[in-house]
């Protein structure tokens, strides 16, 4: 089915299944069409690895996928994400923390507005929390047993006095002294210094 747009339209099996559905073969690449509801999250998925430029989206998006206007949404979803808008004077650079819900080794899922997004781990940093900040599940809660003071059968053992403690006394090390003589070395020899120099030696 040839499209006004330019694109090859057809129907093509999935490997592995029965399923069917429309790609467009007009390029070297097989992009498949997407319908409305699955738009949205194929951008969120590509965008959200390193949040490009509007350009760059556009070029990512595209390469991989077909639908009308597509150049359109890929702008203005580009230029309302949260991420990407301009920091005020006040507002911090990084939002978070996070919660993690899954890790690999170049992207990070975190649960944000409740629903999981895929990071790069380039735009991430660990957060440094307070103690009183973390809030323990209650099954991990520490319970910790309280026992009360009663009167007891047994008697009182007096403790032994203390001897006072003494200071402890400093070593004395002897002063080394020189063991040569002036004017000459630990070997042996012996060395003329100049006569501005000499005055120490008379």
């Amino acid at each position: 089915m040839q499209s006004p747009s330019g694109l090859n339209i057809k129907r093509l099996k999935i490997p592995g299944s029965t399923a069917k559905v429309f790609c467009d073969v007009s390029t070297d690449s097989v992009r498949p069409y997407l319908t409305v509801p699955f738009r949205r999250p194929a951008f969120d998925a590509l965008h959200g690895l390193a949040h490009p430029g509007v350009k760059a989206t556009v070029k990512l998006v595209t390469g991989r996928y077909v639908w009308p206007a597509i150049r359109a949404d890929c702008r203005e979803w580009t230029k309302t994400c949260i991420p990407d808008s301009p920091k005020t004077i006040l507002q911090p650079p990084y939002d978070g923390p996070y919660e993690v819900v899954n890790r690999d080794s170049k992207t990070f899922t975190l649960k944000i507005d409740n629903k999981p997004r895929v990071v790069s781990i380039d735009r991430v940093k660990p957060a440094y929390i307070m103690a009183e900040e973390v809030q323990t599940p209650p099954d991990r809660a520490q319970v910790i047993p309280v026992t009360t003071a009663g009167p007891t059968n047994t008697e009182a053992t007096p403790r032994p006095a203390r001897s006072p403690a003494t200071p402890p006394q400093q070593s004395r090390l002897p002063i080394p002294t020189p063991s040569t003589a002036p004017g000459t070395t630990r070997s042996g020899r012996r060395v003329r210094f100049p006569d501005r120099y000499q005055a120490g030696f008379a």
